[in-house]
């Protein structure tokens, strides 16, 4: 039981790596010119997830997808441009229940049940701040 439990977590935390790899490689097939203009240096970043300051927004594009919002504005005389990530988390917000009950077919049904009620906020877990296109700072929260 314990082994058969140990290898199903095994299993589903390389699934979950190939699946980034592979929404990674699903980026880079989507835009290869992007890809092709990095450096070496920095296709390897994004092959495998991460950013480094300097790196151009295809770059980041491709290695952490789409930001869930961008904002723009000015610095002294750069314009500069931010991209935020966000994730929905699981709140717990209290137990909710009632009283159900109707007819079927042949017999009535009666029942009480109580359960979580759980709802999903975004989170910001990331943030990108780009100058002149190119990745000036970033943040991200460790899991």
């Amino acid at each position: 039981m314990k082994l058969s439990l140990l290898l199903s977590l095994t299993a589903l935390l390389l699934g979950g790596c190939a699946s980034q790899q592979a929404l990674i490689d699903r980026r880079i097939e989507r835009n290869p010119l992007g890809f092709q203009a990095l450096s070496p240096k920095e296709q390897s970043l994004a092959r495998s997830g991460n950013i480094a300051v300097g790196m151009p927004k295809a770059g980041v594009e491709i290695a952490w997808g789409r930001p869930s919002r961008r904002s723009e504005g000015q610095s002294g005389s750069s314009r500069v441009e931010r991209w935020v990530y966000t994730r929905d988390e699981p709140v717990f917000t209290g137990l909710s229940g009632g009283f159900h009950g109707g007819f079927g077919r042949r017999f009535g049904y009666y029942g009480v049940s109580v359960g979580p009620e759980i709802i999903y906020l975004p989170t910001q877990v990331a943030e990108v701040e780009f100058k002149n296109s190119r990745v000036d700072s970033w943040n991200a929260v460790r899991r």
